[in-house]
């Protein structure tokens, strides 16, 4: 019987294993795990028959499989990584620990336990994107920049590695460094060109700094090849919906809709997305342009939202399942949602006290056109929503939502304030028309003239009949 030996990753790390053509499918699969890139699941359980004792490979399964929102054959995985870990090194006992950890319900250690090993283990780079994903469970700026620092402090073991520039750029647009993130992006792709992570990355830093065109072009040309069962096709796809309707172009927005993002499409193709966020949210955001949304389209979303609201505890999808929710004004449904934030607030989860259950309650009260609710319960956390995760670009829903609720009760001093300080940050024709809105309606006509001037600039490709143009000349003609 074969003997493991020592064999090394692409981190030039040992690895315990008989067989050389194992090692090979480890890498690659991670590889392809690591870039959002299909076929890694293939690749590592490929890896685990050939040595079904090749512990480092049962545990990168598991946590790609976590990944693919596989929970139960991701347990299974784990369990089988601890079974064959007997006799390996301290660092693949150590790493092998830490998955087994996130994947049951120990994430606080796993964060502390990751944190220490990376100390000892720079390059150990499948637990550095733990780690990451870790840190990132509980949003705040304080924590990003965390996040980074421990990133940066590690950049010696890595080098141009193309896995870490990427990792790195999220954290950097995420911190408002703009061009730093697009520089550390670009030079991932070129260590690999077709890592998704980084085109991701990209996307942001377009949007972020108002090049909704660049960002369009980019990724038009990029997602070409890439495969719709990849991790990051439906995402990247929400992002040129994006672009689309930050230059006025509804149709185009809800044709990628249908065809990339729809959770039906999706499940047809055997992709991965988060059908309920990208969903959601996009059509949410064209319920608030005045685009409207069919009962087709919201119905099917709701399912998720019902599937969620049984199960709450993931912030980031409690907010997007109350918009669903919402919108179809299914109450029943929310009502059982928010049962389940109090419960677990009583249960001493003071996050969804002090933020998750106002929200979904001031979203519960926009559906009902209950504005002034609206205002009551998500003006005061309006600087907290930061700490449900994701990105800035996808907790903008949230505070358009609450814009929103000041344009309809005639708050425009509000709602002036909260545009202006977005505009500071990032230039977007719909905060100029929705300055000019607000401005207009206080009476101040000469400012409102100029907002507007300036969205019909920005929206020189919009489509011309849709309301918020019809608006929009209106208030040109005053």
């Amino acid at each position: 019987m074969a003997q493991p030996t020592p064999m090394r990753d692409r981190y030039n790390l040992p690895l315990t294993t008989t067989s050389g053509d194992a090692v090979q499918m480890y890498i690659d699969g991670l590889d392809r795990a690591l870039s959002g890139n299909i076929g890694a699941e293939i690749l590592l359980a490929e890896a685990t028959q050939v040595d079904e004792g090749f512990a480092m490979a049962h545990a990168a399964l598991a946590a790609h499989l976590s990944r693919l929102r596989q929970p139960e054959q991701a347990r299974a995985s784990a369990e089988a990584a601890m079974a064959t870990s007997g006799g390996l090194s301290r660092r693949e006992r150590q790493h092998i620990d830490i998955i087994y950890r996130s994947l049951n319900g120990d994430g606080p250690n796993a964060l502390r336990l990751a944190r220490e090993h990376l100390d000892d283990f720079p390059s150990d780079v499948h637990i550095l994107q733990q780690f990451t994903g870790l840190m990132s469970s509980s949003g705040s700026k304080e924590r990003i920049r965390q996040t980074l620092d421990e990133i940066e402090q590690r950049e010696s073991a890595y080098g141009d590695d193309w896995f870490y520039l990427g990792l790195r750029s999220f954290y950097l647009h995420e911190s408002d460094r703009f061009e730093e993130s697009r520089i550390y992006s670009e030079r991932s792709l070129q260590g690999n060109p077709r890592n998704g992570n980084a085109s991701h990355n990209l996307a942001h830093v377009f949007y972020e700094t108002s090049d909704y065109s660049g960002g369009l072009e980019f990724l038009n040309d990029w997602i070409i090849g890439y495969s719709d069962r990849a991790p990051f096709f439906s995402h990247l796809n929400w992002h040129m919906a994006l672009f689309e309707l930050t230059q006025g172009r509804y149709a185009r927005a809800q044709e990628i809709y249908e065809q990339c993002i729809r959770p039906s499409v999706l499940e047809k193709a055997g992709g991965l997305g988060p059908p309920l966020a990208d969903a959601t949210s996009l059509l949410w955001r064209m319920e608030l342009y005045g685009k409207g949304v069919s009962a087709r389209d919201w119905n099917e979303v709701r399912a998720f939202a019902a599937d969620q609201a049984a199960n709450p505890g993931v912030a980031f999808q409690d907010a997007h399942a109350a918009l669903a929710l919402a919108a179809t004004q299914d109450q029943s449904t929310m009502n059982v949602l928010l049962d389940g934030l109090k419960r677990m607030s009583r249960n001493g989860n003071s996050f969804v006290d002090d933020v998750v259950w106002p929200l979904v309650k001031g979203i519960e009260a926009f559906g009902r056109e209950a504005y002034d609710d609206t205002i009551r319960y998500m003006e005061p956390i309006n600087d907290r929503i930061i700490a449900l995760g994701g990105s800035q670009a996808q907790r903008a829903v949230f505070h358009d939502t609450l814009l929103q609720a000041y344009l309809r009760t005639q708050r425009y001093e509000h709602a002036e304030a909260m545009l202006r300080k977005r505009l500071e940050h990032r230039h977007s024709a719909r905060d100029f028309y929705w300055l000019a809105c607000a401005q207009s309606s206080a009476g101040k006509a000469d400012d409102a003239q100029f907002a507007a001037r300036q969205a019909q600039h920005l929206w020189a490709g919009a489509e011309p009949a849709s309301p918020e143009l019809t608006e929009l000349s209106r208030l040109v003609l005053e």
